[in-house]
């Protein structure tokens, strides 16, 4: 299958720059043979900056070339706090089933018509701030966890919010308040 993979480090404006060495191992991972629930997500976020909710969504879809069919899934993706303060997330475990017969359908779809099936694979994230907003200078930093006791490898490492997030000609912010 030709897949696209867009990458999780989103909040709104782009990264500029992700660890190499994960990347690589990523680029290797078939997302129709990986399975999502071995997969989590940490964001360390300074002051100010949050992921609310329901914030953080997985978009898969598929298109086969021969029928025209598609296949497109939303999975919100499930949040969860460390006692350190990070944030994790997740595809969550009722999603599951779902999730998987998607990526079953579409295998099918790749064996029927030789590898020709194109599909989308990425997460969308909406950012907010509280109160006043972080400070531009504070650092986030994203990485992955591959399945049950292993340690988190770096996606993004700790960056300054002012080359991730969009800011306004006055320095400030563009996000909107959290709770709305």
């Amino acid at each position: 299958m030709k897949t696209h993979v867009l990458a999780a480090c989103t909040l709104l404006a782009g990264c500029g720059y992700f660890d190499s060495d994960t990347i690589e191992r990523l680029t290797n991972v078939s997302p129709l043979e990986a399975d999502p629930g071995q997969y989590e997500v940490v964001v360390t976020l300074p002051e100010g900056l949050d992921i609310p909710r329901g914030g953080a969504v997985l978009n898969v879809t598929a298109q086969r070339p021969d029928t025209h069919a598609s296949s497109s899934g939303r999975y919100v993706l499930q949040r969860r706090e460390t006692t350190e303060g990070a944030l994790l997330f997740r595809v969550a475990p009722g999603d599951l089933p779902q999730l998987k017969a998607q990526q079953a359908l579409i295998r099918d779809w790749e064996a029927e018509t030789g590898g020709a099936t194109t599909g989308t694979f990425g997460v969308d994230v909406d950012a907010c701030r509280k109160g006043d907003g972080p400070d531009l200078n504070g650092l986030m930093s994203i990485s992955l966890i591959e399945g049950t006791g292993t340690a988190p490898r770096v996606l993004v490492p700790p960056t300054p919010v002012r080359q991730v997030v969009i800011t306004g000609g006055d320095n400030q912010v563009i996000l909107p308040p959290c709770g709305l």
